[in-house]
């Protein structure tokens, strides 16, 4: 059980001291700098020597992966809010066509449900 504890503080300081370098630095010097940091004070460094490109070409892949995903959603968003606005402006120049007035269009939106009106 020492041994796992030990592993995962290790980790845990590994990770930190890469977030640590990340404020000053760009991702890959971040990761190197922070492996070089935990092999100079014998945090995980026989793991460490061994697999250090491994370390860092995991964590930048991991990183990427999160920032693909972010992007991802916010252009589903932004996807999402076009869709939105051309349902809404065909809603409208649906009633429109049925020759309402302005002040009846908006009381027909406003006693829509919510969900209908985004």
């Amino acid at each position: 059980m020492a041994r796992k504890s030990k592993t995962l503080s290790g980790y845990a300081f590994f990770v930190a001291k890469e977030r640590e370098y990340g404020k000053k630095h760009p991702r890959d010097v971040a990761l190197r700098l922070a492996v070089e940091y935990c092999i100079n004070k014998g945090i995980l460094e026989d793991y460490l020597r061994k697999n250090a490109q491994e370390v860092i070409s995991m964590s930048f892949l991991q990183y990427n992966e999160k920032e693909a995903r972010k992007e991802l959603r916010r252009e589903a968003r932004e996807e999402g809010k076009k869709e939105g606005l051309k349902e809404g402006e065909k809603k409208v120049l649906d009633l429109m066509a049925q020759g309402l007035t302005y002040e009846e269009i908006k009381k027909k939106i406003e006693k829509m449900p919510q969900k209908n009106r985004k």
